[in-house]
């Protein structure tokens, strides 16, 4: 399984996600790797809903 799949498939019973879970659910893989495959496939299997931006 490739890992937007694998990713898709931890979080579609969920609304949303943040990129915190996305990294926890796959430890085996560096967070740079995790991060693209989500944005590689934004508008084809995630959406961004919102962008939250911590002091």
């Amino acid at each position: 399984m490739i890992l937007a799949e694998k990713l898709f498939n931890c979080f579609k019973d969920k609304d949303s996600f943040t990129l915190s879970e996305a990294y926890q659910e796959n430890t085996d893989k560096p967070h740079e790797t995790v991060c693209a495959r989500i944005y590689d496939n934004l508008d084809v299997k995630f959406e961004r809903i919102a962008t939250v931006f911590i002091r």
